[in-house]
């Protein structure tokens, strides 16, 4: 059965060529609705901005919403000038857009590989997207659902000390975050809202409700706040709606209060189970200085209980750093991580460079935080080279390198001897999750990685190499050999080919090969994984 189906999928993506679809992308290279946070079009408009053919706008506060969509239009001709929708209008009355239906299918022969906001486990996954949209001068209704169902075979699981269903959870921190290794024992379908939302966007203020997925901070692939990963959430938000002028630059924000849910194997099996859910994100654009982008991320999760919907809790990111004195963790109940950011395009050369330190929790106190500032940090370097050779070629070269190993451990101090890593919690056991993945960076939870690649775009699409390593674990709970342990580190390279067929088709598949050493910590017990993936969107 598995050879039949890689056989298909493989023979199949070399008829199509082209990348793995993203499974919260629903609106795919259309300027005429909010941007899909880390979609196609969005990264092909951040790429135009390095080359002057779209006009300088922060990229730290994504998805770009339909008002701000209208400002990213290219001005001059690029390679995919024919692929752009053109903008919805703001005129009266309304308009209805059917989005073009997607569909994906993606193969993994030995291990899950793949992080969205569908569940890519072992054997096939197929994802489904479609929708539609309606706007009205400054309203917008999007529906944009996203059904997945994963053939979820059997993989040897790390030992994590749990017995049935517990077997399933994280392996490092079965109590401490909502992140399973795999997603039961059967077959495995999920349907959520997708980038579904209704908003007001008018040029001073954005308001509305979305499960659309965020991603704020400068980074591409892995923001370590908020990122897709796991896909959307349920939230409000407030926000501006272009950058505000404040005399000496730019200030640009947004605050989002929402509701996290969890799996079925998380640590939290009665009692409480959702999570409030308060974040904050501004980013400032200094007068004087070109392409700068300085900002911060914050956010707070506590346990959803009646009365916790709160302003006073909405407001709670814009509050001190330090814990509360009555209890030096932090507050009850409480989960907190915050980042500090900065982007410069130095345009039109096409180059960018950012960073991004994050720090999970809240400072004991002044002294703690200026002796072991540190403590539980988290650091992001990224860097992209955008070249045109030709009028009708674009080439990037990109890199992404993330350390969330711990450096010291000032927690010791404070009675927690074991060094955690990002998002998890010893409170809100769930951590920073959304419905069991990582609400920011898996690379981050499992320590630290890179990832660098080139992209060649043309008329006729794009074509990418990817070569990359991660740090997925480097101890377990319980002894997993005789022989001791050694970190678990997968190295991987990816081709991928998107390919336009005409206005309203896209075509693509994506080849993988990834080799874990030491898989589940044990010295010498090697996988090799083989991904395949086939995409398709348009009518």
């Amino acid at each position: 059965m598995q050879l039949r189906h890689a056989v298909a999928i493989f023979l199949l993506g070399s008829l199509l060529g082209g990348q793995t679809l993203p499974a919260q992308d629903a609106v795919g290279l259309d300027l005429g609705g909010a941007l899909v946070a880390n979609g196609e079009a969005e990264r092909y408009l951040r790429v135009l901005q390095l080359i002057g053919r779209v006009p300088e706008y922060p990229v730290a506060i994504r998805p770009w919403s339909r008002l701000e969509s209208r400002r990213l239009v290219p001005t001059t001709a690029h390679p995919w000038t024919a692929r752009f929708a053109r903008p919805d209008s703001l005129a009266r009355g309304y308009r209805l857009r059917v989005l073009r239906p997607g569909a994906a299918l993606v193969f993994n022969s030995t291990l899950p590989e793949g992080e969205q906001a569908a569940w890519f486990g072992r054997g096939v996954t197929g994802v489904v997207t479609g929708g539609a949209r309606v706007t009205a001068r400054w309203l917008s209704l999007q529906l944009a659902p996203v059904v997945s169902w994963s053939q979820n075979q059997s993989f040897e699981l790390a030992p994590n000390g749990q017995a049935g269903d517990g077997a399933l959870r994280d392996a490092r921190f079965p109590g401490n975050i909502d992140a399973p290794q795999r997603f039961g024992t059967s077959p495995f379908a999920r349907v959520n809202a997708g980038a579904s939302q209704i908003a007001i966007d008018t040029r001073p203020l954005s308001f509305g409700f979305s499960t659309t997925p965020l991603a704020w901070g400068p980074a591409r692939d892995e923001p370590l706040v908020i990122g897709p990963n796991a896909g959307g959430f349920a939230h409000v938000y407030f926000a501006s709606g272009e950058p505000w002028p404040v005399g000496i630059g730019h200030l640009h924000l947004k605050l989002v209060g929402g509701r996290l849910e969890q799996s079925d194997w998380s640590p939290m099996q009665t009692g409480d189970r959702s999570r409030f859910l308060s974040a904050a994100v501004a980013t400032f654009q200094p007068g004087g200085v070109n392409g700068l982008e300085l900002g911060v991320v914050r956010v707070a999760a506590r346990i959803w209980r009646p009365g916790t919907a709160t302003m006073k809790n909405l407001l709670r990111p814009l509050s001190g750093i330090l814990s509360d004195p009555a209890n030096l963790l932090n507050a009850a109940e409480e989960n907190g991580y915050a980042s500090a950011f900065f982007r410069w395009a130095i345009r039109p050369a096409g180059l960018e460079v950012y960073g991004e330190y994050g720090r999970e929790d809240y400072a004991g106190n002044f002294r703690w935080l200026i002796q072991k500032p540190d403590d539980l940090g988290n650091l992001l370097l990224g860097a992209q080279r955008a070249t045109q050779p030709s009028a009708g070629r674009l080439h990037v070269y990109r890199f992404e390198l993330i350390n969330a190993e711990l450096s010291s451990n000032e927690r010791g101090q404070r009675g927690l001897a074991t060094p955690h890593p990002p998002y998890t919690h010893g409170a809100v056991i769930q951590g920073l999750t959304v419905n069991g993945q990582i609400l920011g960076s898996a690379t981050a939870y499992g320590g630290a990685g890179w990832r660098m690649a080139r992209d060649a775009y043309t008329a006729a699409g794009r074509q990418s190499v990817v070569i990359e390593r991660r740090l997925l674990r480097d101890w377990l709970p319980v002894a997993a050999s005789a022989d001791g342990r050694a970190p678990e580190v997968r190295y991987s390279v990816r081709f991928e080919r998107l390919r336009f067929r005409d206005r309203n088709r896209e075509l693509g598949g994506s080849v993988s090969l990834g080799y874990t050493l030491n898989r589940n910590t044990i010295p010498g017990q090697d996988a090799l994984n083989l991904q395949l993936g086939v995409q398709w969107r348009g009518w």
